[in-house]
């Protein structure tokens, strides 16, 4: 018997993780089941990571831009505008970022879930 996952439970528990504008209904039950088990990252967590390490772009995996902030900031002035600017945008930035890896996991692009050895609906053929 195959568990079917539940559309609500995914919505409560990723809701603030997505643009509004994104609906979390139209996902099949097969897109829930390559993204059931993926973790996205907090906008909150991306926020005050951004507030107090100032690499709240190196959390969500934005890397070239997370390094040239902390090189600019480490140079002050313009690093450090930079940062206080980036501070009200670093939750929306999370929440695309979010969204960019589930479309890409459920089109088959982005990075694999591990499944430990567990497949589902998959009969092998003798050769």
């Amino acid at each position: 018997m195959i568990n079917a996952y539940d559309i609500n439970s995914f919505i409560r528990r990723n809701r603030y993780s997505f643009p509004k504008s994104f609906d979390m209904t139209q996902l099949t039950q097969d897109d829930l089941a390559k993204v059931a088990y993926m973790d996205f990252k907090s906008p909150i967590a991306a926020f005050w990571i951004h507030f107090f390490l100032c690499c709240g772009r190196l959390y969500i995996g934005d890397w070239i831009i997370g390094i040239a902030q902390l090189a600019l900031c480490l140079l002050g002035g313009i690093g450090l505008i930079w940062i206080f600017c980036d501070l009200f945008c670093i939750r929306a930035a999370t929440r695309e970022k979010n969204l960019r890896n589930l479309m890409a996991a459920v089109n088959g692009q982005g990075r694999q879930v591990p499944t430990f050895g567990i497949n589902m609906n998959v009969s092998r053929r003798s050769l």
